[in-house]
């Protein structure tokens, strides 16, 4: 068996928002999605009316075409990603949200709210 690609919400969207997710499948097959991207998937299709079809789309190609996978660390997926990154995975998610801080103090702890300013 071989391993399905992963696909992220984007895609997702464009494909299945517009009923194309038979060019999609033919040309990649069966699809893997994170349980993240599946909850953002039927988020948006929710929220936006443009991207309805999207769930749709997806209730019916589930559980057959689309395989949802656990976000839950696993021993698998710490060693797939420790052989790309040389870092386990607790390190690299602690480091890549270091690197989001933008330096800035938090909201509150400043006036910026205040009434004069608004």
């Amino acid at each position: 068996m071989t391993q399905r690609p992963i696909i992220d919400a984007g895609p997702s969207l464009n494909f299945f928002s517009i009923n194309k997710e038979r060019l999609l499948m033919s040309v990649l097959g069966p699809l893997s999605v994170p349980e993240t991207v599946r909850g953002e998937v039927l988020r948006k299709a929710r929220e936006d009316s443009r991207l309805q079809a999207a769930a749709t789309v997806w209730r019916k190609l589930t559980p057959r075409w689309i395989e949802v996978l656990s976000d839950e660390v696993t021993p698998e997926l710490d060693r797939v990603i420790y052989r790309v990154s040389r870092q386990p995975m607790h390190e690299r998610v602690r480091e890549r949200l270091r690197t989001l801080d933008d330096g800035l103090p938090p909201l509150v702890k400043t006036d910026l709210l205040a009434p004069a300013h608004w």
